[in-house]
C-alpha cells in the first residue's frame, strides 16, 4: 500500500474509533455523545441523562444497561461547554447520587465503571472540568462509596428493618456519614489549598461550608472562614461562595417571622392547626399526587419521623384537591401527621409562596420559622436537619 494510502487509511480508522465501534456513533461538530461501559450491572437499569445548570436540571435523554453498556448522542442547545448529570431510575439498589460531567458539541465522553455506585464513575473526556473534578473525587473514592452504600441502606430501612429499630439503624448510618463527610472535606483541602480558585473549587467549598453549619464536630470551620477572607470581590460574587457565606457566617437558630398557621383537615374530617403542634419542632412537607421528588421523600420523612418522634412534628399538607389528596393517601399511608387544607388562593400552600414541590417549612418549638427549601435529594432532609434539632 501506498504511504499516502496508509495514511489515508490510518487517519479513517482513528476517527470511526475515536468514540465507538459503529460509525453512526460518531460524534459530529453538532453532538456530542456518551459511551458507558459498567460492570456488574443488571441488564434492563435505567439511566437518564439531564442537563445541569446553576444547580437545576432537566431530563435530555434515556437509555437502558444492556450486555454492560449504554449510550447518549445528544446535541447540545449551545455552542458552549455545559455540564450534564447521569442518574439511575427508581432502582432501590442503585446509588441516588448521580455522575457529573461537562461536554460540548464534537466531544466523545467516555464513562467506565464496575458498580452501582454511579458518583465515582470514571469519566474520560475532552473539557478540563472533568480533569479538575475527578481529582477530588479520586482522593476521596472510597469514602464517597461508602457513602453511596449508606444513602442505598438508609432508601432500604422502612422495607428491611423492624419498626422498633428504625431510629437506632438510622442514627448509626447518620453518624457513620458524619465522619466520612468530615474525612472527604480534609482530602478536599488538601487540594484546594494548593490549587487556583476556579468554578469547581468554589462548589468544593459550599459544599464543605454547608456541612459545617451542620455538624457541630465539623473541624474545618475556621479554616473555611479564612478561605473566604481570601476570595476577590468577583469570587465572592459567585453563587456558591454566597451560598458558603451564608453557611460559614450566618447563625442557624436566627428566626424568619412568625409561623403561617390556618385550618386544615385530617382524613377523618378532624380540624387541625399549627398551634397545637408548638413546644416542637414542626417541619411542613407540602406535596402532590405527581409530584416524583415528593414521593421520593416518603422514606426519609419516615425515617425522621421516629427518629425524632418526641422532639419533631411532620406535617404533610397536599396541594391537591380534597379527592386527589384522599385517593393519593391510600396509595402512599403515612405514619406521621397527613392533613389538607384544600387548594384554593388562600390555601396555605399559596400563603407560604407557591411554587415548586416539595416545598419544605421548619418551624422552632416557639413558632417561628427556621428555614424554607424547595426539592429534594436523598439524605437532603436529614442533613437540613443536623445541628438544629438534638
Amino acid at each position: 500500500m501506498k504511504p499516502t494510502r496508509l495514511f489515508l487509511f490510518l487517519a479513517v480508522a482513528m476517527l470511526l474509533g475515536a468514540c465507538g465501534n459503529k460509525a453512526e456513533n460518531v460524534a459530529d461538530a453538532t453532538t456530542y455523545e456518551v459511551k458507558g461501559s459498567v460492570k456488574n450491572m443488571q441488564d434492563g437499569t435505567i439511566l437518564m441523562l439531564f442537563s445541569y445548570n446553576d444547580g437545576g436540571g432537566s431530563m435530555i435523554a434515556m437509555d437502558t444497561v444492556q450486555a454492560g453498556s449504554f449510550y447518549f448522542k445528544v446535541s447540545p442547545e449551545t455552542d458552549n461547554t455545559e455540564r450534564y448529570m447521569i442518574a439511575g431510575v427508581r432502582n432501590p439498589d442503585f446509588s441516588p447520587l448521580g455522575l457529573y460531567f461537562w461536554a460540548a458539541a464534537g466531544d466523545c465522553v467516555r464513562i467506565t465503571g464496575d458498580n452501582n455506585l454511579i458518583f465515582t464513575w470514571e469519566v474520560n473526556a475532552p473539557a478540563p472540568e472533568n480533569a479538575t473534578l475527578s481529582k477530588y473525587i479520586k482522593r476521596s473514592r472510597d469514602l464517597w462509596n461508602r457513602r453511596q452504600e449508606i444513602l442505598i441502606e438508609r432508601n432500604q430501612l422502612p422495607h428491611k428493618v423492624e419498626h422498633d429499630q428504625l431510629a437506632s439503624q438510622a442514627q448509626r448510618l447518620s453518624e457513620e456519614e458524619d465522619s466520612l463527610m468530615i474525612l472527604t472535606a480534609a482530602n478536599d483541602l488538601r487540594i484546594m489549598r494548593k490549587s487556583k480558585v476556579d468554578a469547581i473549587w468554589l462548589e468544593m467549598f459550599c459544599n464543605n461550608a454547608i456541612i459545617s453549619s451542620k455538624l457541630k464536630a465539623f473541624p474545618y470551620a475556621e479554616e473555611l472562614r479564612q478561605l473566604y477572607e481570601g476570595l476577590t470581590a468577583e469570587q465572592r460574587n459567585h453563587r456558591f461562595a454566597k451560598e458558603a457565606c451564608t453557611a460559614l457566617f450566618t447563625r442557624q437558630h436566627v428566626a424568619k417571622g412568625k409561623a403561617i398557621d390556618g385550618e386544615l383537615w385530617d382524613l377523618d374530617g378532624n380540624k387541625h392547626s399549627l398551634a397545637e403542634l408548638q413546644g416542637t419542632f414542626v417541619l411542613l412537607d407540602f406535596w402532590g399526587k405527581g409530584c416524583a421528588p415528593c414521593m421520593k421523600a416518603l422514606p426519609e420523612l419516615a425515617i425522621l419521623a421516629e427518629m425524632y418522634n418526641d422532639k419533631l412534628s411532620i406535617v404533610s399538607i397536599s396541594t391537591d384537591t380534597d379527592d386527589v389528596w384522599r385517593e393519593a393517601s391510600k396509595q402512599h399511608p403515612m405514619t406521621w401527621y397527613n392533613w389538607c387544607d384544600g387548594n384554593g388562593s388562600d390555601s396555605m400552600f399559596a400563603r407560604y409562596g407557591k411554587g415548586s414541590i416539595p416545598l419544605f417549612v421548619l418551624i422552632s418549638p416557639e413558632g417561628y420559622i427556621l428555614d424554607t427549601w424547595r426539592g429534594y435529594g436523598q439524605g437532603s432532609l436529614t442533613n437540613r436537619l443536623k445541628g438544629i434539632i438534638e
